[in-house]
């Protein structure tokens, strides 16, 4: 019951989406096939090549949400696995639609096959569509391909792709499914999967979790599972094992590959014939040096079912130029755009071969290596705002990692060409042509009105007391120490006001000695809230207009700007103190005789906004 194959219906567009959706309906109770699908929830669903339209998704998106959503004291009755739309003539109106189902089904959805369609990315509502789309894949765990060849996605969709790329966590494969077991015994009850798994991945990165022998025998295991027979077979085809459904055999499945999730998770992204020109490399380029390769990827989904899955796979294998982001062939690459994704390629494979050396090393655990090895990668430096120098080659934009080392220098060389295409797109296009550019620019106008606001000196005599008086023309004249205050006194509201002079006062017109029996000066105790102590060591007035602190304006800012769903709060602050920092106008005037584009592009690089910040 679990194939669902329409490719020979001689039906099309809104009815067949019907269809489609009746059939789906039928595994909820009461209708007769309910307790077969309670049986044998698996759906693999395909559509491909059928005139589908955005009207048959839309049928069918509602009718798969409904059926993967129900649940009752028996199980579930559908999960949906493989979902091929291939050639379906749909476009971005039915993104929204398909994220509704990638949402649903995140913890059991494996092959997502769009290709050969009509989505483009070209107006504001197109981007919209689209990174809600790809924000649903967040808690994908399983997702092994997404397939979106044959799709004119335009640079704006690879402008999209890579931000939203950039802000998901990074993957870490030291994590042991046993390891993940435990943690999540003790975590499930208090506040659901995507909260235990968020924080066991910053569990994870502070503690050892298995020695180099654990961690082999974990590889092994996880080989095993993935349909890797170390010996001889296909890492990408199934071991020929009796089948299990059912919530336990779910469970198991959730419990070895929960450990990873989203875009960076994903073995295969498949980008090819997509319409890329060298703006659509340029951003793939970030994307690519992050992104693990497919074979460590593999140990953390589950193998591909015999027949034509686990031979696409194979082939994208075969594929030696672009591995795990297949973005060949496409047409329109010209000789810099494939620079720079050859040179991205290799800076990759530098960087995670290094990772790989320095885990099979002895007596270290598996964190402490994979974090020896990223600080040999990475060079860290201040903010980008006090230092002209290139950003880094993992991501022009960071502030908080430095530049990648590469012993045969290929990073510099990737940063030389990616800054040729900037510069080129700066000249032929201008910055509005890159979202994060046009925001960074407009939140440097704007921060160019907060400066600090230059108090004047206050008077020598002020508050009763002489403070740091300087007589001009009198060297001879010093002055005086002030003397020490007096304190308070507690007196009734009757008592009349007398005059000190040191240790006399004047009581009705007559001096009197101070005596020892005068109260005792108040005295102020601290505060007793622990918010109180702490605001005020902190002042809340500052030399900013208004008093505000830094990170107020740099808030007020980025919302002006609409920088906050756009670059991260490293660049923002970046941003603010460029703008508040005049002697940065004399650095942007040095490049007065340059170009427009060249004088730009110093200005981005200066302020780290030359690409967007990707975690690491």
């Amino acid at each position: 019951m679990g194939k669902m194959n329409y490719t020979k219906r001689k039906i099309d567009g809104l009815k067949l989406g019907q269809v489609v959706a009746k059939d789906l309906l039928k595994r909820i109770p009461p209708n007769i096939t309910s307790k077969a699908a309670i049986r044998d929830p698996i759906i693999d669903l395909d559509v491909s090549g059928r005139a589908l339209t955005n009207e048959g998704v839309f049928e069918i998106a509602a009718a798969l949400v409904k059926s993967i959503e129900y649940e009752d004291d028996n199980g579930r009755v559908a999960r949906l696995e493989e979902l091929c739309l291939r050639d379906s003539q749909i476009d971005t109106a039915s993104l929204p639609h398909l994220a509704r189902i990638i949402s649903s089904s995140a913890h059991d959805l494996r092959d997502l096959d769009l290709s050969e369609n009509s989505i483009t990315i070209t107006t504001d509502d197109d981007a919209s569509a689209w990174e809600y789309f790809l924000k649903s894949f967040s808690n994908c765990c399983v997702l092994r391909r997404v397939d979106l060849s044959g799709n004119k996605l335009s640079s704006r969709a690879f402008d999209v792709l890579t931000r939203i790329y950039g802000k998901e966590d990074p993957i870490d494969l030291t994590l042991s499914p046993e390891k993940y077991a435990c943690f999540e015994k003790h975590t499930m009850g208090f506040g659901g999967f995507n909260q235990a798994v968020t924080e066991l991945g910053s569990l994870t990165r502070k503690s050892s979790i298995a020695s180099s022998a654990e961690k082999d025998e974990d590889d092994a295991e996880n080989m095993s599972l993935a349909g890797v027979d170390q010996k001889h077979g296909s890492r990408h085809v199934e071991p020929n094992t009796p089948e299990r459904s059912g919530s336990v055999h779910h469970a198991e499945v959730l419990q070895t590959y929960a450990t990873t999730r989203g875009l960076r998770s994903v073995p295969y992204l498949i980008l090819s014939q997509t319409a890329m020109e060298e703006t659509c490399a340029l951003y793939l380029s970030y994307i690519v040096v992050c992104h693990n390769k497919p074979e460590q990827l593999l140990t953390r989904v589950p193998a591909a079912k015999a027949g034509p899955p686990a031979q696409h796979l194979l082939a994208y294998d075969n594929e030696t130029r672009c591995r795990g982001i297949v973005y060949l062939p496409n047409s329109q690459l010209g000789t810099a755009a494939m620079k720079v994704l050859d040179l991205s390629e290799a800076v990759r494979e530098g960087l995670f071969d290094d990772l790989d050396s320095e885990e099979n090393s002895e007596e270290v655990s598996p964190v402490l290596k994979s974090a020896n090895a990223t600080r040999k990668a990475l060079d860290t430096r201040g903010s980008p705002a006090r230092s002209g120098r290139r950003q880094s080659t993992l991501s022009m934009g960071s502030t908080d990692h430095g530049r990648y080392r590469s012993k045969s220098g290929i990073s510099i060389e990737l940063d030389r060409a990616r800054s040729r295409i900037q510069g080129h797109i700066l000249e032929e296009f201008g910055p509005g042509s890159n979202h994060l550019w046009r925001v960074a620019l407009k939140m440097l106008t704007l921060g160019r009105n907060i400066r600090p606001v230059i108090q004047k000196k206050q008077s020598a005599i002020g508050n009763g007391r002489v403070e740091n008086l300087k007589l001009r023309n009198s060297p001879n004249i010093t002055s005086r120490k002030p003397s020490s205050a007096t304190p308070l006194a507690n007196r009734s509201p009757n008592q009349p006001i007398t005059t000190s002079f040191g240790q006399w006062r004047l009581d009705n017109s007559q001096l009197v000695p101070i005596t020892t029996t005068q109260s005792s000066p108040i005295k102020l105790s601290p505060p007793s809230s622990p918010l109180i102590s702490t605001a005020l060591k902190v002042p809340y007035r500052t030399s900013l207009p208004c008093g505000f602190p830094e990170e107020v304006w740099r808030r007020i800012m980025a919302i002006a700007a609409g920088a906050e769903n756009i670059m991260s709060e490293a660049q923002q602050r970046s941003v603010l103190r460029w703008a508040m920092d005049r002697d940065t106008l004399g650095k942007e005037r040095e490049s007065l005789g340059l170009k427009e584009g060249a004088q730009i592009w110093k200005v981005l690089e200066g302020m780290g906004c030359l690409a967007y910040e990707m975690k690491l």
